[in-house]
């Protein structure tokens, strides 16, 4: 089979040679070299995949799957955006188109969304006053809001939510709807709205072309998957496998023990402890509930130090005490399932002192004794504990003031200073 002159021998775009040595039927049917070249170990230098091998790995990039949830009109969207990437395999250049789509495919979700969300009546409120704005689709909203004059309507109404009471400063835009699925709760996660803000500037880029550019299959794929992960979302469904939205992660028993010089750690299940007690019976053993196969060397009991929230079952004391316990509890201690997104942690300043501790979680703090709540507290949405300590020790100004609100530095939502722990478990539910 012959391959495709690479456009990187010419440094120029591509073309077809019609009445050339490759007809442009030929062309069309001919895998292209450049694709052939990204496998899953990396770009190949020396070789190139096989053709039906490099199908099948395109196919794995972008096959999250899509939720039977979504408008049928949206999952054809999607369906389209994977046979373009698909397509990559005999022009490179579709690569690129497939991941420009990707951001217009999320805009497109979002005003249908937008739309059945308030099945064709769009309320807007004034004071005491409320209209519903008929519409055929999200062009009719675009332009209510922007006729006579840009966002005229917007100025003196407000859009009313679905659930939450009001929308205020609703244009239309990319980011408008955004912020709109939030409110509504159809989005979440910290990282996310980073990841969000980029769409954004993304597809202003790719809307209104000022240059020639190019993407490799690897950030195309990104872009289709996220936009997959996304849709999906709005219509209620996570994505097993995704990276912004895997749903809750199941967690299991799992015994964590530490040499006493703290030299080495072991983590197996609850079962093996009859064949490690008898020789590691005096290591400092703590008994978890913990996603499977995740690192705990920088758990701390009481704190949350751990990429995924753990609970504790039992300890610490030593390994034969442990077996002891799970010989006597081990049949109530069952698996659960914990979330990813947007977890509310607790972080303390004790009296006199300007180090923040590690974060909290809720359960953690309600096993607080007395003297432990003494202090200071930080209420801080994060999808990880590193980010939430992180946001405490940046942006803290003495111990009456921070940051309040969304920090892009930090990807968390801090809601200031708490003089005691009773208001800030308040304000901790309320954000929860």
């Amino acid at each position: 089979m012959r391959l495709r002159r690479s456009a990187a021998d010419s440094g120029d775009p591509q073309e077809p040679e019609v009445g050339n040595e490759l007809t442009f039927y030929e062309d069309l049917r001919t895998p292209d070299e450049r694709t052939l070249r990204f496998t899953p170990l990396g770009l190949a230098t020396a070789h190139i995949m096989r053709p039906e091998s490099s199908a099948d790995y395109l196919r794995s990039l972008v096959g999250l799957p899509i939720a039977d949830a979504v408008h049928p009109d949206i999952q054809q969207v999607l369906l389209r955006l994977r046979s373009v990437f698909h397509h990559g395999l005999f022009d490179y250049e579709l690569f690129t188109a497939a991941g420009d789509l990707a951001y217009l495919a999320v805009e497109g979700a979002l005003r249908r969304r937008f739309i059945l969300a308030y099945d064709g009546r769009v309320p807007f409120v004034r004071n005491d006053q409320r209209e519903e704005l008929a519409v055929a689709d999200f062009d009719d909203v675009h332009r209510a809001l922007r006729r006579d004059g840009a966002y005229a309507l917007s100025k003196r109404w407000r859009l009313a939510g679905v659930a939450t009471a009001v929308h205020p400063g609703f244009d239309a835009s990319l980011t408008g709807l955004f912020q709109w699925a939030r409110r509504e709760k159809l989005l979440s996660g910290q990282r996310n709205r980073v990841i969000e803000g980029a769409i954004v500037r993304l597809r202003n880029y790719v809307a209104h072309p000022e240059r020639y550019h190019l993407i490799t299959p690897v950030d195309a794929a990104r872009a289709v998957r996220d936009a997959i992960e996304i849709v999906n979302r709005l219509w209620g469904a996570t994505t097993e496998g995704g990276r912004l939205y895997p749903g809750p992660l199941r967690r299991e028993p799992v015994v964590l023990a530490r040499s006493p010089d703290a030299s080495s750690q072991a983590l197996f299940h609850p079962s093996l402890l009859p064949q490690d007690v008898g020789e590691n019976g005096d290591w400092n053993t703590v008994i978890l509930l913990a996603v499977p196969h995740e690192e705990l060397w920088g758990y701390h009991v009481g704190f949350e130090t751990t990429f995924h929230s753990t609970r504790l079952l039992w300890g610490p004391g030593l390994m034969t005490e442990a077996l002891d316990a799970w010989q006597r509890e081990g049949e109530s201690w069952i698996g659960d399932t914990v979330e990813v997104l947007d977890r509310v942690f607790f972080v303390r300043y004790p009296p006199g002192v300007d180090e923040p501790e590690l974060p909290r979680s809720q359960e953690n703090v309600a096993a607080l004794q007395e003297e432990e709540q003494i202090g200071r507290w930080l209420v801080i949405v994060a999808d990880t504990p590193f980010a939430a300590v992180a946001h405490a020790r940046r942006h803290v100004i003495g111990h009456d003031a921070m940051q309040s609100g969304w920090c892009d530095e930090c990807q968390t939502t801090s809601f200031g200073v708490h003089k005691t722990l009773a208001e800030a478990l308040a304000d901790g539910h309320e954000r929860g």
